[in-house]
């Protein structure tokens, strides 16, 4: 698939490592900084201004590649070394905020352009729409429609799949709608930054309950192999698995670089690869981090 290349050679040294307070007990996972810094000549900018955002895991011959959304360019990273290198958008440049890449293809959302670009396998661009209110994160669907969360108009819209197909809003009514999963044909669940809760959503009817509240501003959202929800929860610096079924929570990962570390905004997003890793993006360090499970204590 042209859009994942293959992983270069040679390992980025990785800058800084992630510890907590002295005399606390140790999170299930811990963070590990996965590559040293986002490349300059994704903007033309130094790597400073250069905020990662959204987050896909793809696999690419035999090995895991994390799609990031670095606002200047999308960047392909080796989940294992940390080597990384830009990909292709295609036509002008649309200041990636998040993405999603499939088997059948890759979506963008730029909340800067206020428009979301969708590719097949090929690299071709299947449609372009623009006019959008702050679209954030978003899912590709089998046939290559795209499911988006419109932060601006709290909906969550379908769009596509072709140039000509005109934007359904499927919910309404959402306080920020950031991070969206689909965990079935009929069944999505979305975070709402300002309300501070994970929301399911019915794709086939108008409809939508809570699942959880009470979480600090929640941004991106990722599925467990066990079923839970990987949310982002910002505000307190954490990575949180939530039962959608019951609304029960863990903290999974804390003490994490979640706030951007300048005044433009950023979303902080989770990505889970196919064997329960999760990635997450670290604004406020200008990387992406690897959550990795801490060993059992020892007795």
């Amino acid at each position: 698939m042209p859009l994942m290349p293959r992983p270069l050679p040679g390992l980025l040294a990785a800058a800084v490592l992630l510890a907590g307070c002295a005399g606390t007990p140790l999170p299930p996972w811990r963070a590990q900084p996965l590559l040293a810094a986002l490349p300059a000549e994704c903007s033309g900018a130094p790597v400073a201004t250069v905020i990662p955002g959204g987050l896909a895991v793809v696999r690419s011959d035999e090995s895991d590649v994390v799609i990031v959304a670095a606002r200047g360019c999308l960047l392909a990273v080796d989940a294992a070394s940390g080597a990384a290198e830009p990909l292709p958008t295609r036509g002008d440049s649309i200041a990636p905020t998040m993405v999603d890449a499939a088997s059948n293809g890759l979506a963008v959302s730029s909340s800067l352009s206020g428009s979301v670009r969708a590719l097949d396998a090929d690299g071709t661009v299947t449609f372009n729409v623009s006019g959008l209110h702050t679209p954030l994160g978003l899912r590709l669907l089998p046939g290559g429609a795209v499911l988006v969360a419109e932060y601006g108009s709290g909906a969550l819209l379908h769009l596509g799949p072709g140039p000509e197909s005109r934007p359904r809003a499927v919910a309404e009514g959402l306080e920020g709608p950031i991070g969206i999963v689909v965990a079935s044909p009929t069944v999505a669940y979305v975070t709402e930054a300002l309300a501070g809760r994970i929301t399911a959503v019915r794709l086939d009817r108008y409809e939508r309950s809570t699942v959880a509240t009470g979480i600090g501003r929640p941004e991106g959202l990722a599925l467990l192999p066990d079923g839970r929800l990987a949310v982002v929860e910002a505000r307190r610096g954490r990575v949180l698995a939530v039962d959608p079924a019951s609304g029960q929570r863990e903290i999974l990962a804390d003490g994490l670089a979640t706030q951007p570390a300048t005044a433009s905004p950023a979303v902080t997003d989770v990505a889970a690869a196919p064997d329960g890793r999760l990635f997450v993006t670290a604004a406020g360090m200008h990387t992406v981090q690897r959550l990795v499970p801490q060993p059992p204590p020892t007795p």
